[in-house]
């Protein structure tokens, strides 16, 4: 809980982040995700709904469209 005066707290609404995306192995994901994933992240006492967006890497053609847990 927060006691502030009105107007002096400005949530945010976006945010950047890289992150690691666990594997099977790790207790993670078991399989590969796309561009347009939604991933949930716990921040302290809140839970954001993200949107992954996928930069296409270089060589990968086809498969710069999705990433694999660990990757």
């Amino acid at each position: 809980m927060v006691l502030a005066k009105g107007g002096s707290i400005t949530p945010h609404t976006k945010f950047k982040a890289e992150v690691y995306i666990l594997t099977k192995e790790e207790g993670g994901r078991h399989t590969p995700f796309f561009k347009g994933y939604r991933p949930q992240f716990y921040l302290r006492t809140t839970d954001v709904t993200g949107v992954a967006e996928l930069p296409i890497r270089h060589g990968d053609g086809d498969a710069g469209r999705q990433r694999e847990p660990g990757d």
